[in-house]
């Protein structure tokens, strides 16, 4: 077994903070913030490829005489706290009357089977992702075994089919999390983080190198939000059309896209092609109409998004958005921080960051049903819209405050007690 890389377990904690802001930022009208967290969701497509990257390093070396062993272990890793957190959701979900359908849809929910169907019962939003994660659990040892030690030429080869596999992945599946899209993320990413961890292997990385690939990884990843439209605001076009309102098919099309977590940029390319407003999009959805005509700003006259993509007529390019990328780009950036050099390695290695990437499966089961509790406790308006006020900050700093030591307390009590059963 490997020793822990802290900069590793850290990055787990920003990203899960992420996360959070985007559940908790998603109903805010404030176009930075949810520009910035509205792409918090590939938070979970880097936690993808991080869980690639930390198991290959460490079943490095690895039988089918322990399969199953691995097997349980990964199992009991995230099944106890899971169970807990759905547990702990549908008792605030249900309360006070404490009454609800136990059914095949929550029995699924129990046994991580979400990603796989839509389900008409409580779950906890987040858990989807661990069901995948359980799929790429049971391909691990045999992708390992298949992939042990290959020459460099075959490495190239093997992460360039995955790269391209990660791109059309981000294309064409971008933010699903259900039935197949759902898959191709969590696998292509977890694909990504075991051969990359493999080139780990063959890189030595000065102080120089690495500062500098880090500094242009971060760069580079703002510079795909930035150019990529805003998503902030597209949660809300779900169950916000009032029964009364009648829409045509153009504009149930569009909004089918919204639910499905299509960018405001995709939808304002179909509003050009469809003769619909930014009014009128914005009365069917809730949307903020400053969101929606900062993207519809974004076409050129003949309804094309500027980027150096639209030099090709195939629709493929022209709703491809710089925002694919940034799998790509957190595995170089990864890759470095094992490495163990340079100024961003060295503050993700601090106690606290620490602290929060220990914590952070915590962090991310927790967090969802927090903000139910905070709903249910109506520290929100009726209208579900929030002003960033001085109030809300207030209320934020609670709900963090809340959640840390929530997570904590599973951490303490559920994660590592079942950590020291299985060693």
């Amino acid at each position: 077994m490997q020793k822990e890389n802290i900069q590793l377990t850290s990055i787990r904690g920003v990203l899960a903070l992420w996360v959070v802001g985007h559940h908790w930022f998603y109903s805010i009208e404030n176009p930075i913030l949810n520009h910035f967290f509205g792409y918090a969701y590939f938070s979970v497509d880097i936690f993808f490829i991080l869980s690639g990257f930390i198991l290959s390093k460490i079943y490095e070396k690895i039988s089918f005489i322990n399969i199953l062993s691995f097997y349980l272990k990964r199992f009991l890793r995230i099944f106890p706290l899971h169970l807990f957190s759905l547990i702990l959701l549908t008792a605030i979900v249900v309360s006070p009357s404490f009454q609800f359908e136990f059914n095949f849809d929550y029995l699924s929910s129990i046994f991580l089977l979400q990603a796989f169907h839509d389900l008409n019962a409580i779950n906890n939003p987040p858990s989807w992702s661990i069901s995948i994660e359980l799929i790429c659990y049971f391909l691990f040892p045999f992708i390992l075994i298949s992939t042990n030690k290959p020459s460099g030429k075959l490495l190239i080869i093997q992460i360039s089919v995955v790269v391209l596999a990660s791109f059309f992945t981000q294309q064409y599946f971008r933010g699903e999390t259900t039935g197949l899209g759902a898959a191709f993320r969590g696998i292509s990413g977890f694909l990504l983080g075991v051969f990359v961890s493999k080139l780990s292997n063959r890189l030595t990385l000065n102080n120089y190198w690495s500062n500098l690939i880090q500094f242009l990884s971060i760069l580079l990843m703002l510079l795909c939000i930035i150019s990529s439209g805003n998503l902030g605001g597209f949660y809300k076009a779900k169950n916000v059309i009032a029964a009364e309102i009648a829409v045509s098919e153009n504009e149930k099309i569009i909004l089918e896209k919204l639910n499905n977590k299509a960018p405001l940029i995709e939808i304002a390319i179909l509003m050009d092609k469809n003769d619909i407003s930014v009014s009128r999009l914005s009365a069917i959805t809730g949307i903020n109409k400053t969101l929606i005509q900062k993207n519809y700003n974004s076409l050129n006259p003949d309804g094309k998004y500027y980027s150096i993509f639209n030099l090709f007529s195939n629709d493929f390019f022209q709703y491809f958005l710089p925002c694919n990328f940034i799998p790509f780009i957190s595995a170089i950036f990864i890759l470095t921080l094992y490495c163990n050099k340079g100024i961003i390695t060295y503050l993700l290695k601090s106690s606290i960051l620490h602290f929060f990437g220990k914590i952070s499966f915590s962090i991310y089961l927790l967090h969802y049903l927090i903000l139910v509790l905070f709903v249910k406790l109506e520290f929100f308006n009726d209208s579900g819209i929030q002003d960033l006020n001085l109030t809300f900050i207030y209320i934020t700093i609670i709900m963090l405050i809340v959640l840390l030591i929530s997570s904590y307390i599973t951490y303490k009590f559920i994660e590592q007690p079942f950590r020291k059963i299985l060693k």
